[in-house]
C-alpha cells in the first residue's frame, strides 16, 4: 500500500516535462467569453482569501484502487474528523482546508453513482469547515487507477469511456455542492500521470498525454459550470501534468476556456523530494540551503531554485491575473535536531517566497507523527489539537505566508539559516 508521499518520492518534481517552450504557454487560453461576473476578483484577492492552508491528507483520499471497494479498516490517517477539528484549525490561523477525496472506491458501474453515505460524510466535513469560517478546496484525488492517461492518450475508445466517467462523477459532485457559497473551491484532479511521475511516456509521446489532460480539465470545467447556481461562477483549480510547476510553465499546459473567467492553476511543491519526502532513502538528504554541509544537501536545489520557480509562476500567470496556488507542500520530520533546524528553515523560506510571489499554499498533513519518511503531522485529524512540538512551526509558517511586515524578508530569513 502506497500513500501519496511515498509515491511522490519516486520522481523529481521540477524536472522538465519534456514538451515545450515555457515562454508563451497558453495565456490566451483563458477567454473572457460572454462574461457575467457578480464581482471583480483579482488573482491577488484570491491569494489573500486562501492564505495559508492545511490538507486533510490520507483521509478521504484513501484508495484501494478498485471500484466500489473502500478499505475495510477505514482511512489511512486513522482519524475521525469532528466539528472541533475545523474550529481549532480556524483558531490556529488556518484560512483554507483542502479536502482530498477519492471517489471511485465508492462508485458503481454503469452510472458511476457515488454511494450516498460517502457523499454525506464528505459533505458533513465541508459544512463543518464552512461553519468554522474556513475556505474549502474539494477535489478528485487518488482516482488515478481509472484515470488512465497513457491508455486514453493512445486509444480514443478508452478516452471516451474515461471522459464519460469524469463527466458523470463531476456532475454528481457539482450538483451536491452547487448552492454552497464562495468559500468552496473545486479542483478538477490531483496529480495525473502515467505511473512515471513525469519521467514516463509523457516525455516521448509527442505531447499526447498533455493534450489529453487539457481535454479532461476542459470537460470537468464544462461539467461543473453546466450545473448552474453558484457553480456558474465558482473558482476552479486545474492542475498541470502531475501538478508539476515546470509542466505548468510549459506550452503543453493550456488552461480551459471558461465563460466565468474564474480558473486557478494548481501546482505542488516538494522540491527537493529526497530532503522533503525521503531523507531515509539511499539518496536522502538531511539539510537544505546555503549553510548546509557538503554532501548533506542537493546541489543547485536550494533558495535560488525556490525563488526562480515561484517568480516564473508569478510572471506567467499571476501577473496576468490568473491565480496560482500550491495545493500541497511540506517536509517530513527529520531524525536529528540539526536536520529539523533545516526543516524549519526550509518551510519558513518556502512560505515567505510564496508570499513574496503571491502564491497561497497548503501544507500536507497525513497525521503520522514521528520522524523520517512519511511523517507529516501538524494537527490531530480528529480534534485539531497540535501534534507535539508543532505549534511553533505552524505559527512560523502562517506568519511567513501571510505577514505584510516589510522588514520580514527572504534575506532576513536567509541571514538566520542554521549554521
Amino acid at each position: 500500500m502506497l500513500s501519496l508521499t511515498s509515491l511522490l518520492s519516486m520522481f523529481l518534481l521540477f524536472s522538465s516535462c519534456g514538451g515545450g517552450d515555457s515562454a508563451n504557454a497558453g495565456e490566451e487560453s483563458q477567454k473572457d467569453g460572454k462574461e457575467k461576473k457578480e464581482e471583480t476578483v483579482s488573482a491577488l484577492d484570491i491569494t489573500k482569501k486562501l492564505g495559508w492552508g492545511w490538507n486533510l491528507g490520507n483521509h478521504f483520499d484513501t484508495s484501494t484502487g478498485t471500484d466500489n471497494k473502500p478499505f475495510e479498516w477505514g482511512y489511512w490517517d486513522n482519524a475521525t474528523p469532528t466539528k472541533t477539528l475545523y474550529t481549532r484549525l480556524k483558531s490556529a490561523g488556518v484560512s483554507t482546508v483542502r479536502i482530498a477525496v477519492t471517489w471511485g472506491n465508492n462508485q458503481s458501474a454503469p452510472n458511476w453513482t457515488i454511494k450516498s453515505s460517502y457523499m454525506a460524510e464528505v459533505k458533513q466535513n465541508v459544512e463543518w469547515a464552512e461553519a468554522a469560517g474556513l475556505n474549502v478546496i474539494l477535489n478528485m484525488h487518488h482516482d488515478g487507477y481509472w484515470l488512465k492517461i497513457k491508455e486514453a492518450a493512445n486509444d480514443a475508445t478508452v478516452n471516451t469511456q474515461i471522459k464519460e466517467r469524469i463527466q458523470k462523477t463531476w456532475k454528481q459532485i457539482a450538483e451536491a455542492f452547487k448552492d454552497k457559497g464562495d468559500f468552496l473551491f473545486f479542483e478538477t484532479f490531483n496529480e495525473i500521470h502515467d505511473g512515471g511521475w513525469g519521467w514516463g511516456d509523457n516525455r516521448k509521446d509527442g505531447g499526447k498525454q498533455y493534450r489529453t489532460l487539457n481535454e479532461w480539465n476542459q470537460l470537468a470545467v464544462n461539467t461543473i459550470r453546466a450545473t448552474g447556481s453558484k457553480n456558474a461562477t465558482r473558482w476552479i483549480g486545474v492542475p498541470s501534468y502531475v501538478a508539476n510547476p515546470q509542466c505548468a510553465l510549459e506550452s503543453t499546459f493550456v488552461l480551459p476556456t471558461d465563460p466565468a473567467n474564474r480558473l486557478m492553476v494548481s501546482v505542488h511543491y516538494y522540491d527537493p523530494s529526497n530532503f522533503t519526502l525521503t531523507p531515509e532513502n539511499n539518496d536522502g538528504k538531511t539539510e537544505w540551503g546555503h549553510t548546509a554541509t557538503e554532501g548533506n544537501y542537493v546541489v543547485g536545489n536550494n533558495e535560488e531554485h525556490v525563488t526562480e520557480v515561484f517568480q516564473k509562476l508569478y510572471q506567467k500567470f499571476i501577473a496576468k491575473n490568473i491565480p496560482v496556488y500550491i495545493g500541497e507542500y511540506g517536509c517530513v520530520m527529520q531524525k536529528t535536531e540539526r536536520g529539523n533546524l533545516f526543516r524549519k528553515y526550509y518551510l519558513e523560506y518556502v512560505c515567505r517566497a510564496a508570499h513574496t510571489y503571491h502564491l497561497p499554499l497548503i501544507i500536507w498533513d497525513n497525521n503520522q507523527p514521528g520522524s523520517g519518511n512519511e511523517h507529516h503531522a501538524y494537527f490531530n485529524h480528529s480534534d485539531g489539537s497540535y501534534h507535539s512540538g508543532m505549534q511553533s512551526l505552524v505559527q512560523t509558517m502562517i506568519k511567513a505566508a501571510t505577514s505584510d511586515d516589510s522588514s520580514y524578508t527572504l534575506q532576513s530569513i536567509k541571514n538566520n539559516a542554521p549554521r
